[in-house]
């Protein structure tokens, strides 16, 4: 059982749920829409904010490391994904070249 308030645990499934969604997308070769994930994170800080001070820390780290590695994960495939993408002929693979 879970010592972590009820409504931060739910925010924490939210962020995971939501990773895990787009890499089934880039999986699928689908596009990736993460414009809801900064709001997500904002509400986990919100309720890291007004949480009890007797919080299990390390079960804490322990989530926020899994979502960390997923991140890790996602920039991994996102950057594959987009390095698979053919190039307009003459134009940079690259920003900023």
């Amino acid at each position: 059982m879970s010592d972590m308030p009820a409504d931060l645990q739910l925010r924490l499934d939210a962020i995971r749920r939501r990773i895990q969604v787009a890499r089934s997308a880039i999986g699928s070769a689908q596009s990736v829409d993460l414009s809801e994930l900064t709001g997500e994170v904002q509400a986990v800080c919100e309720t890291l904010r007004a949480a009890p001070l007797q919080i299990d820390r390390k079960e804490l780290v322990a989530e926020l490391e899994m979502i960390l590695t997923d991140l890790g994960r996602l920039e991994q495939e996102l950057t594959a994904q987009q390095e698979a993408m053919p190039h307009p002929p003459g134009g940079n693979a690259k920003s900023g070249d």
